[in-house]
């Protein structure tokens, strides 16, 4: 189901709080497009159900080996993209913009051979605005695996 799917546009949904439950993601493996704008309610990128919620099974990274472009705007109450750890190696653009109370951009950075975590090299852009000095500030903003 929706495994063949390469690009996903979410424009204008005015009541949507999640745009993919995490039970979904395993299906779209081939996912290179992300890009969701003007949605008012949208709260998460990847939500969990009540039930995942409440299960003891904890998922502490999500990969989507094909994601090349990220782009989130004009989501004022977005405040999670994924609560965890998230590997996109192929990831050309992020984009962030006007998401206000996004606190952190979870992308898991690989690590160099001194251990030090190292820029995606398929990176491009990185474009976030108005920075919040939530999301510059933190350390934890972008993770390293």
């Amino acid at each position: 189901m929706l495994s063949g799917l390469k690009e996903f546009y979410c424009v204008r949904c005015k009541s949507m709080k999640k745009l993919f439950p995490l039970v979904l993601l395993s299906n779209l493996v081939n996912l290179e497009v992300i890009d969701v704008r003007d949605c008012e309610k949208m709260e998460e990128i990847i939500g969990t159900t009540d039930e995942e919620s409440s299960t003891s099974i904890s998922i502490t990274k999500l990969i989507l080996p094909k994601l090349r472009t990220l782009q989130l705007s004009e989501l004022p109450e977005l405040k999670s993209i994924w609560g965890s750890k998230l590997t996109c190696n192929s990831l050309e653009d992020i984009a962030v913009i006007n998401c206000q109370k996004v606190k952190r951009i979870p992308i898991c950075l690989p690590l160099l051979e001194n251990g030090q975590p190292s820029l995606l090299p398929s990176l491009k852009y990185i474009r976030a605005y108005p920075v919040s000095s939530r999301m510059v500030g933190d350390s934890s903003g972008v993770g390293a695996s």
